[in-house]
């Protein structure tokens, strides 16, 4: 049973930080789909959006629920990131890859050896609560949602699992892909439409 704390902070969740969901879709009889939610700022919002999803019997009853998330705290200037395999083995990392490429500023950043590379974890964000990089600022959680149909993808799908990902991230505003990570990793297009539940 729920108390009034929990349904009120279960309203704010819903409201402040909604789930966005992206179009189911079938690549050899396994069925994906990707789901979002945006301006997370806590380990204890993504719970609660997980939680939320994981409500519904069909998500739950999933054979897998890989998720990845990626905020700045917004008390320590820190970047949190963290993901969940769900018996995917690797699923998560390549989530975590994606969301780090996504929601960060793609030139060179210096790091605190003088040394050009991506910021770790573990460094303050340069963009903090007064950039005008939007995405950098915006948290996120995404989870990628597969029902496996029977037939084993290998390696294909990581690619499967980050495109639905991309796919819902590149509507909400994140990462601009270029024509050449469009044409070289994005059947997904085709993907949606073919077979889809």
């Amino acid at each position: 049973m729920l108390t009034y704390l929990d349904n009120f902070v279960r309203l704010f969740v819903l409201s402040a930080f909604g789930q966005l969901s992206g179009e189911p879709f079938t690549e050899r009889k396994s069925t994906f789909q990707a789901f979002l939610s945006i301006g997370v700022e806590s380990k204890r919002q993504v719970s609660w959006f997980v939680r939320q999803l994981l409500e519904n019997s069909k998500i739950a009853k999933a054979t897998h629920n890989m998720v990845a998330y990626r905020f700045t705290d917004p008390k320590t200037g820190c970047t949190v990131a963290d993901n969940d395999d769900d018996g995917e083995d690797g699923a998560g990392e390549k989530l975590a890859q994606l969301l780090a490429s996504m929601t960060t500023d793609r030139s060179e950043k210096t790091n605190s050896q003088g040394k050009a590379g991506r910021r770790t974890a573990a460094e303050p964000s340069e963009h903090g609560k007064n950039s005008d990089d939007d995405s950098e600022k915006r948290g996120v959680v995404v989870m990628v949602t597969r029902w496996y149909g029977g037939i084993k993808l290998g390696p294909d799908r990581f690619r499967i699992i980050t495109n639905a990902a991309r796919d819902l991230l590149s509507e909400h505003g994140f990462g601009k892909r270029t024509s050449a990570e469009r044409s070289k990793g994005s059947s997904s297009g085709r993907m949606k439409n073919k077979g889809r539940t």
